[in-house]
């Protein structure tokens, strides 16, 4: 669907661009659902963010955003995504939705 390659924030009328972190246009709906950034890192940049994770803090604030921003303005409220051992989200455990939150957001898609 061409839908899922639209950017993500253009689904969210309420947010104020000015709050926003440079590239986050960049990221899009397909991105999010399958719990991905749409940013790329080099091997050495990838080595360096497993060896020295306390430098790389920013995940609590993506998950907050992607739950208060996204998630919650779309009334789901029931959603997780497993964490590794170092805490940042797994990617190949993708995220878990109900069936309804996924039927919400197939709406969202479908009016778009």
């Amino acid at each position: 669907m061409v839908v899922l390659d639209k950017p993500l924030v253009s689904f969210l009328k309420d947010l104020n661009p000015k709050k926003l972190v440079n590239d986050i246009e960049n990221i899009t709906l397909h991105q999010a659902m399958t719990m991905r950034s749409g940013f790329y890192f080099s091997d050495e940049q990838i080595k360096e963010f497993g060896t020295n994770t306390s430098q790389f803090k920013g995940i609590d604030q993506i998950q907050a955003f992607i739950k208060n921003e996204f998630l919650y303005k779309i009334g789901t409220d029931v959603y997780s995504c497993r964490s590794d051992l170092s805490g940042l989200s797994k990617a190949d455990e993708r995220s878990k939705i109900t069936s309804r939150d996924m039927i919400q957001l197939g709406a969202l898609v479908a009016n778009k």
